[in-house]
């Protein structure tokens, strides 16, 4: 039998009294970063651990090449 293991790492800022939200999921790659008002960013890394795409609801996706 084979379990999966998931790897969060979260990180909390507080900013002018307003908590900044970030976590990254480690099987996926990838960071989503959330904002006081509730939105949403989403950062996905490559192999190499380089950004090569974001994401933002509403917005066309940033790719990256290196």
């Amino acid at each position: 039998m084979y379990r999966s293991l998931t790897l969060f790492l979260t990180k909390n800022i507080v900013k002018n009294d307003k908590l900044y939200y970030s976590e990254y999921t480690a099987n996926n790659r990838t960071t989503v970063n959330t904002t006081p008002e509730g939105r949403t960013s989403t950062a996905i890394y490559n192999d190499k651990g380089r950004i090569f795409e974001e994401k933002t609801p509403g917005i066309a996706p940033i790719y990256y090449q290196y």
